[in-house]
């Protein structure tokens, strides 16, 4: 009930053309149902196969000739059930990595009370350190805006099993 209180009613739907705001009225009714689908999901780690369908939008990225598919990306709109369904896992991973201080303490990215500006806060504290010890210090930067498109997922998904 709580996550799907917190869907955007201008949430994009999926294929299956159910609008957030027809889910938002009738959490009452729909929530108990629901719940009991995505725990049956997560229990036995399977997503249910009419949900994986959906609705693809290309979207320009501002570079690259326009006439280029390469110049695209892909945004997929789930359906919002599915939606909510990977929130619920993300909430669970995350509280689990949370819990058993899983996460590296330099990653900032997608996790509570952290942001690019206390990434760049402990840099600069770090860089400050470095100075007053003397020591030299150098910046390299890297655009990591494409990194996630070059994971394995096999990969990904052994490591969170054995997690």
């Amino acid at each position: 009930m709580k996550i799907i209180g917190k869907l955007r009613a201008t949430s994009a739907g999926g294929p299956d053309g159910l609008d957030p705001l027809v889910l938002k009225i009738a959490v009452d009714v729909l929530a108990d149902p629901l719940t009991s689908i995505i725990n049956r999901s997560l229990l036995c780690g399977v997503f249910p196969e009419k949900w994986k369908c959906a609705r693809i939008t290309p979207i320009y990225k501002n570079k690259g000739g326009k006439k280029d598919p390469n110049s695209y990306r892909p945004i997929s709109c789930l359906s919002i059930p599915a939606k909510v369904l990977e929130t619920c896992a993300k909430i669970q991973i995350v509280q689990f990595f949370e819990a058993h201080s899983l996460f590296s303490l330099s990653q900032h990215g997608f996790r509570n009370r952290r942001s690019t500006t206390s990434a760049l806060i402990q840099m600069s504290s770090l860089w400050q350190e470095a100075i007053n010890e003397k020591k030299i210090s150098g910046v390299l930067s890297f655009d990591l805006s494409s990194a996630f498109d070059a994971i394995d997922s096999t990969i990904l998904c052994k490591k969170l099993r054995l997690y």
